[in-house]
């Protein structure tokens, strides 16, 4: 049964509301207003009286009324929670069906990783991208002595000609021209003329002594170092073996080769000549470095 809303005489419009829960009894602490209004109110007396059989049956009833009431509440609130995890639950069954289709999209770099024993499950034409990380993005660089190029002292050596009574040859010719710039500073013009002085003869060792100093100085290292090297196994006397041997080690240390030119130094050092002093010191020097 539905209440009809007031008769048009009520003076109240949220009295029918209450007419209902007045006639339960389940009116509270609004009763004792409504009371007063229903005094008053002849449209909500009629409503009362009209209705008076059925909401008697339902008063008597309340208890089993509230109880059923309270039942289809709790129907609803199951169904709803019900309703709550079967949509989660597709929700992450769509998620999986969405990955699965997707995944295989992205998996073209990627080998799987096989346990002990199974090699042969790794395609060898693929890159794996952890691998990558590993190896490539994530690997220390390994040690690098600092350079020690900056230490190596290519200065002018002395020169002191020689007057010979023998017919002078071509390349004793060029090579006094050449040590004629050479003497005035002027290195690298003086390299033209000695080149040209060591290739008409290599066995020269004075000739290979400053072409290859020369180089040194005018940073033709490569050229110094090939010029020298070859006036050593010329077996020179022993003073111009010094002499090549310290600017060797100049070569070495101008190529960051450490190596060469502690071993050199070593064997100046070692010795006897005018260099074993300076090659001490040298020495001490790349070891600080």
């Amino acid at each position: 049964m539905i209440l009809h809303d007031p008769t048009p005489n009520c003076t109240d419009e949220s009295a029918g509301a209450a007419l209902l829960h007045y006639a339960l009894g389940t009116l509270s602490h609004e009763k004792m207003q409504f009371e007063e209004h229903l005094i008053e109110c002849a449209g909500c007396q009629h409503e009362l009286d009209k209705h008076r059989t059925t909401l008697a049956a339902m008063s008597s009833n309340r208890p089993e009324l509230l109880d059923n009431l309270r039942k289809r509440s709790d129907r609803v609130r199951v169904a709803r929670k019900q309703m709550y995890v079967l949509s989660t639950a597709a929700l992450a069954v769509a998620a999986c069906v969405i990955a699965l289709l997707v995944w295989p999209k992205k998996q073209d770099n990627v080998v799987v990783v096989p346990t002990a024993g199974d090699s042969s499950l790794v395609d060898k034409d693929t890159v794996s991208v952890e691998s990558e990380l590993t190896n490539d993005s994530l690997m220390v660089p390994p040690h690098t002595p600092p350079s020690i190029a900056h230490l190596a002292v290519f200065a002018p050596l002395a020169y002191s000609p020689i007057n010979v009574r023998a017919a002078e040859t071509d390349a004793r010719s060029i090579f006094r021209e050449g040590m004629e710039r050479y003497q005035v500073g002027q290195f690298a013009e003086a390299l033209i003329e000695l080149k040209r002085a060591h290739e008409a003869d290599t066995t020269d060792t004075e000739i290979g002594l400053f072409t290859g100093v020369t180089a040194g100085i005018t940073g033709k290292i490569d050229l110094a170092r090939s010029v020298l090297a070859q006036a050593l196994r010329q077996n020179p006397r022993p003073a111009r073996v010094a002499q090549l041997k310290w600017y060797l080690a100049q070569v070495a240390i101008a190529r960051d080769d450490r190596k060469a030119a502690m071993t050199l130094l070593d064997d100046l050092a070692a010795g006897e000549s005018a260099y074993r002093t300076d090659a001490k010191d040298m020495a001490s020097k790349l070891a600080r470095e």
